[in-house]
């Protein structure tokens, strides 16, 4: 899956996913890898983002919170991620939310 025309943000898997741009983790593919991904912190609703792509794309580096993980392209196909959203847009509705309380 790619940008799709008129839509403002696209999923897809995390192996074809763009490099450099905010990617939110929507879901784990159910399997194996699932929960080693998210004691990894792959987990639904984190903001990752594509740092490195090796040549050939059989791996990447991204980034999760504070530190840097490396993938091979069979452990990405593994996580759904969607892009065109704004990380600053949680931070302003979670800044909002947590004053009116």
């Amino acid at each position: 899956m790619g940008d799709l025309p008129g839509r403002s943000n696209a999923e897809g898997y995390l192996n074809t996913a763009p490099m450099g741009k905010p990617l939110r983790v929507i879901r784990l593919i159910e399997g194996d890898l699932s929960l080693k991904l998210m004691e990894m912190g792959c987990l639904p609703g984190q903001w990752v983002e594509i740092v490195h792509r090796a040549s050939g794309g059989h791996a990447l580096a991204l980034q999760v919170a504070d530190y840097v993980l490396a993938l091979r392209a069979e452990e990405a196909r593994a996580v759904m991620v969607r892009w065109g959203e704004s990380p600053v847009a949680d931070m302003d509705f979670f800044a909002i939310t947590s004053t009116q309380g």
